[in-house]
């Protein structure tokens, strides 16, 4: 407004005075001045409204920043905002060529910090699929285990109860055969159980002479009572082992040792147990229980062990 009434003022006095051509110049100066003030005006009012954009873009890149920490669905939407934001900056940089290089380099770091993050996001979401999936495998892997050891407990129960009917025999044998025998001295036959085996162990001085083979008729009657017990047991093995002491050469002890497991077999089959079940051996004196050095081992060591086992292919056809 100054300015047009000064215009105004000068074209009034000047106008009786000056010639066209000067009227004219300053005509067109005034109106140049008149499009100079208009476009300051213009200018100041555009550099207000980018102010409060300014302040308005500020609040919502702030804004961008906090919804950055919320969880990963509230992300799309945070980057859709984001993308938006952008869109409209970039428009206000297009337009507005005067924004300073401390609010571009603000922008850039601001940016470089969002796609950092994103990144982090992106690599804690590859992050947690991954422990996911190791999760799933890993439930997956429990619930066959888990299944597995239940077989296997239901398997080993079974076979706990199997292992118990066997030596639940091996009780009943022993009882009987400790009943049966109980005439006998006990210094002659001991009845033991060891290593889920029975072990029936004879002294040499019950059933056959020094260095002879042939049974005594007092050990052939203790054998036959034996063999009336075992019998009865169908689903047992039978090993006669025969001993010696370390008199005497290898040779002879080998033969005398078998000869007599075999004459025991014989008087076991006699009464009955079948010869499928029983296996004669003879040790000599290589499995010795006393000491071959003095009288009392090798009296110890002269013997023979009838060894009662449960047969066990049911519990070989179960683990199979």
């Amino acid at each position: 407004m100054k300015y047009t009434a000064l215009a105004l003022f000068l074209v009034l006095m000047l106008s009786s005075c000056v010639t066209k051509k000067k009227f004219n110049n300053l005509l067109f100066e005034k109106n140049q001045l008149q499009r100079n003030y208009d476009d300051l005006i213009f200018v100041h009012e555009q550099n207000k409204k980018l102010l409060i954009q300014k302040d308005s873009l500020e609040l919502l890149q702030e804004d961008c920043s906090k919804k950055l920490k919320s969880t990963q669905d509230e992300l799309s939407s945070t980057r859709v905002s984001f993308q938006d934001i952008n869109v409209r900056y970039n428009k206000l940089v297009d337009q507005n060529k005067f924004i300073t290089d401390a609010s571009a380099k603000e922008r850039q770091s601001f940016l470089n910090e969002l796609n950092d993050k994103d990144d982090i996001l992106e690599k804690k979401r590859k992050e947690l699929d991954s422990l996911q999936l190791a999760l799933v495998v890993r439930e997956k892997a429990l619930e066959a285990s888990t299944s597995a050891l239940g077989a296997q407990n239901e398997k080993l129960q079974q076979l706990q109860s199997i292992l118990e009917q066997k030596n639940g025999v091996l009780q009943s044998i022993q009882d009987k055969l400790r009943q049966t025998l109980s005439g006998i001295n006990s210094a002659d036959i001991s009845i033991v159980q060891k290593d889920g085996k029975l072990y029936t162990t004879i002294s040499q001085d019950l059933l056959f002479a020094s260095g002879s083979s042939k049974i005594d008729p007092k050990g052939e009657n203790a054998i036959k009572s034996l063999a009336q017990v075992l019998a009865k047991y169908q689903d047992i093995e039978i090993l006669v082992e025969g001993h010696t002491d370390t008199d005497g050469s290898e040779d002879l002890n080998w033969k005398l040792s078998a000869d007599r497991a075999v004459v025991v077999t014989k008087v076991l089959m006699s009464q009955g147990v079948e010869a499928t079940r029983i296996v004669p051996s003879g040790r000599a004196y290589f499995l010795p229980i006393g000491d071959n050095k003095n009288w009392e081992g090798k009296k110890k060591n002269r013997r023979t062990e009838i060894i009662i086992s449960p047969r066990l292919q049911s519990l070989y056809d179960y683990i199979k």
